[in-house]
């Protein structure tokens, strides 16, 4: 048996197609920014882009809309969820209802989930009561 631990096990793609799933994350998180916040400021627009960009260099949009998905499902269904850890930081996952904890509010640091210079994937803790 051989194990190749030095790859990533994350879906490269969520729709089979990298553009059109950046495309559809930062439709959903601007979209979801206009419903969580009331007219945003320029500087929570900025904490918007710059998450996006940075999950975007990462190559970890794929993972961010798996994730939505099953938060998706999850509410569809009348399942309770809660997003909680170092993912309750991201702007970006508090628009897509991922987490519920605003990150804005209460000064939370983006690099506690996802740090540029750090090569370690996220991870979203997320509670489900099925």
């Amino acid at each position: 048996v051989h194990f190749n631990f030095g790859r990533s096990k994350n879906r490269r793609t969520w729709s089979h197609d990298a553009s059109a799933d950046l495309e559809l994350l930062r439709r959903e998180a601007r979209d979801g920014l206009l419903r969580r916040y009331d007219g945003p400021s320029h500087t929570v627009q900025e904490r918007l882009e710059r998450e996006l960009g940075v999950i975007a260099q990462k190559d970890f949009v794929s993972y961010f809309l798996i994730n939505w998905d099953l938060v998706r499902f999850a509410k569809h269904h009348g399942f309770f969820h809660v997003g909680r850890g170092s993912g309750a930081n991201s702007l970006v996952a508090y628009c897509l209802g991922i987490t519920d904890v605003d990150p804005i509010e209460l000064d939370l640091y983006f690099e506690r989930f996802i740090n540029p210079s750090r090569s370690s994937p996220p991870d979203f803790d997320i509670d489900f009561s099925w």
